[in-house]
């Protein structure tokens, strides 16, 4: 059930550098950013047009040659092009962003790809509703995929706003910062993706009363409780088999092919049931969830380590061959790492299968899939192992090696132990790279010992000074991002972000000089009047308010207020957090130094 995402998984691994490092700058062509934004619809679009001889199967659940297509058009476009620099900075004003551009990017892939399979007629016209439907139900295979990555990027969200809120150093926060959101999207995963399979795949229970019989009376002998019964999605897959989904008793679901049913005797369907009911039995879906998760997370690390040791050794490397590192990595685990895995555990369900029912019908069961989904007994399978292998394996093990399977079960328990262990670095690399300041201290080296020898910072700096800027603020070093700031300013004096973050910095200083005060609040008048966001006019109130002007501390903090009732650039705050501020400002009218907030006035922090 993995593989209908996997496409998906490589197009949200470059979303996700796309929306991390960004390339131009502050500088975007809008028309530029667009043109490329419209060009994977339209070479999508073509390629659903030719036809399946050349391109492979139109099924959603298949990754034909159409869909590679489209995943590689769409990558060149996202890292060739502005496409995902615009996107980002487009958003940059909006609450949390980095994440909405993330969604978006994904969200563009998912159309690409469904264009890919069923291109609607765009001029109406004989059997155009036909192709219509095709394209919205290639739309409904990876529904619940983006479901689960939108609940991700709103738990991210709400926990470092949650964070913001709290204050204090990153290195104390890092438990709560990963841990803690890591184990709650564990568990709101492993209950809703079943239920958004079932809702977004229509899934339905089996006809034949009889096989649904069968079936749970299986299940409850092999003591697998809480599973329901549906039929498998023959007309999303294009071909029949059955197969589980879910971990929670409850929310998990065996599915079973109506054709598949129909071609099997009840012996041989009690012996794929008993075959499907192992992976419940041994837990095999929650190894899959740790290996992948572990995997991407130390993807996501090494990415970031020679990032990092690009930097050290003064070169910093571009974003589209650190693209191609992470996704060949992904792709090189994908298909050897868990296929691999996959392999040890289905080779696990046969034996459980064999033990249950004996070889016969579980042999004759497997070669009825073969022959109903046109596959050759001695093709191999990367994940499944060809079907020869697996009756050759059986055969060993019921008649020469009596102790094969008892081999292979310890095996597989290690590979076990070594999915967590996967699971449990992934965690550790990422608080390792998060909770210490190796990455600020290698990025301040590479930018120092370049504007050293520059003698003074040029725009192609502006992405690590950004970024530099962003890490000294949230660790609290004021005096390091002001610096950052000021030199940023300097590239770009007239950007009204930069100009907001620096007056903030001035402005909420303990020890804020009257000098310092006259400045932020020079800066927060240049940012108001160039661009009306909300976090920009909080800025503004904060700095009138320092300045002893509480009239028209109010009054900006009142056109605050308005601007994010109505969405307009709310930064990371909640619309809780500006009628707060009205209050306080309210409260201590008159007062020279209200307290300034400790979050962050833009999407950098």
């Amino acid at each position: 059930m993995f593989l209908p995402f996997l496409l998906y998984l490589v197009a949200m691994t470059a979303a996700t550098l796309s929306a991390v490092l960004p390339e131009g700058g502050a500088a975007v062509d809008a028309w530029r950013a667009s043109l490329a934004f419209l060009l994977p619809w339209v070479m999508g679009w073509l390629l659903g047009l030719i036809s399946e001889r050349w391109l492979g199967s139109r099924a959603p659940m298949r990754i034909s040659r159409r869909r590679w297509l489209a995943l590689v058009i769409w990558l060149a476009t996202v890292t060739a092009s502005p496409m995902a620099a615009g996107v980002t900075r487009l958003l940059a004003a909006w609450p949390f962003g980095a994440e909405a551009a993330l969604a978006i990017l994904l969200l563009h892939f998912w159309i690409t790809d469904s264009l890919a399979l069923q291109p609607p007629h765009l001029l109406g016209g004989e059997g155009s509703t036909a192709p219509a439907r095709g394209f919205l139900q290639a739309l409904r295979v990876p529904t619940p995929f983006l479901a689960l990555v939108v609940l991700g990027l709103g738990i991210a969200t709400v926990t470092q706003s949650v964070l913001e809120g709290r204050g204090g150093g990153a290195e104390s926060q890092l438990w709560w910062a990963i841990v803690v959101p890591t184990l709650f999207y564990v568990a709101c995963a492993a209950v809703a993706m079943p239920v958004l399979l079932r809702l977004c795949w229509a899934l339905r229970p089996l006809e034949g009363k009889d096989a649904q019989r069968i079936i749970e009376e299986e299940l409850k002998a092999n003591g697998v409780r809480g599973v329901r019964v549906l039929a498998w999605p023959e007309a999303l897959t294009g071909f029949a088999t059955a197969g589980v989904i879910g971990i929670v008793p409850g929310f998990r679901y065996l599915l079973f092919s109506e054709t598949l049913a129909a071609a099997l005797t009840e012996e041989e369907m009690r012996s794929v049931t008993a075959h499907e009911a192992a992976h419940l039995k041994y837990r095999h879906l929650w190894y899959y969830f740790a290996a992948i998760l572990g995997a991407v997370l130390l993807i996501q690390v090494g990415w970031r380590a020679i990032y990092l040791a690009g930097l050290w050794f003064g070169v910093q490397i571009p974003f589209w061959a650190i693209a191609v590192v992470e996704l060949s990595a992904l792709l090189l685990f994908l298909r050897a790492g868990w296929g691999f895995l996959s392999r040890h555990f289905e080779r696990q369900a046969d034996g459980h299968a064999l033990q249950r029912g004996g070889l016969a019908p579980f042999q004759s069961a497997i070669a009825k899939v073969a022959l109903l989904n046109g596959i050759p007994v001695e093709q191999a399978n990367w994940h499944h192992h060809g079907i020869g292998e697996r009756v050759t394996f059986l055969q060993q093990a019921q008649q020469a090696d009596p102790a094969l399977l008892r081999r292979h079960h310890r095996t597989v328990t290690r590979l076990k132990a070594l999915c967590l262990a996967v699971l449990a670095v992934g965690i550790l690399a990422q608080w390792g790279l998060e909770a210490t300041p190796l990455a600020q201290r290698v990025m301040e080296r590479y930018l120092e010992s370049k504007l050293a020898s520059n003698g003074a910072p040029v725009l192609a700096d502006l992405p690590g000074l950004h970024e530099l800027a962003m890490l000294a603020y949230r660790r609290q070093d004021a005096v390091r991002a002001e610096r950052y700031y000021r030199l940023i300013l300097s590239l770009t004096p007239e950007d009204p972000q930069v100009q907001n973050n620096l007056a903030w910095l001035l402005v909420t200083r303990p020890d804020a000089a009257p000098a310092a005060l006259h400045e932020g609040l020079a800066l927060a008048q240049k940012a108001s009047s160039a661009e009306r966001s909300a976090y920009i006019l909080d800025t503004l109130a904060e700095a009138y308010a320092r300045a002893n002007q509480p009239g028209r501390a109010q009054e900006a903090a009142r056109a605050a207020l308005d601007l994010a009732e109505a969405g307009k650039g709310r930064g990371e705050a909640s619309l809780r957090y500006y009628r707060e501020r009205l209050e306080s400002l309210g409260r201590v009218r008159g007062a020279a130094q209200p307290a300034g907030g400790a979050r962050p006035h833009s999407s950098e922090g």
